[in-house]
């Protein structure tokens, strides 16, 4: 059982395009992340504040879909001054989508 999860929903902040709705990025909540608990206790061994920021970019678009191109994870640890150790950095790009088309046959 995992006791730390408050929830299994996630939330953040969103940048739309105001033309088209469409979300083109999304900066998750570091406290919503699953098992945050284990960073409060990194930081309580560093006597810092974790700060984990967690972003999704959705720039490929096709056909009216945005689909994710970036994802950057850090994790960080701030000092009483807010000066940040950084632990580790984490940057996947999605790139070389192939498109393909189904054909469905309803009988």
């Amino acid at each position: 059982m995992i006791d730390d999860v408050k929830s299994t929903n996630l939330y953040g902040k969103a940048w739309i395009d105001v033309e088209t709705g469409d979300i083109l990025k999304i900066e998750w909540n570091e406290e919503r992340i699953g098992r945050y608990k284990i960073f409060e206790e990194r930081g309580k061994e560093f006597n810092r504040t974790p700060r984990i920021t967690v972003v999704s970019e959705f720039q490929a678009e096709k056909n009216g879909l945005r689909f994710p191109t970036q994802l950057y994870i850090e994790e960080a640890y701030l000092n009483k001054y807010g000066r940040a150790f950084i632990r580790s950095k984490t940057t996947v790009t999605y790139k070389d989508f192939r498109f393909f088309t189904v054909d469905v046959e309803i009988r």
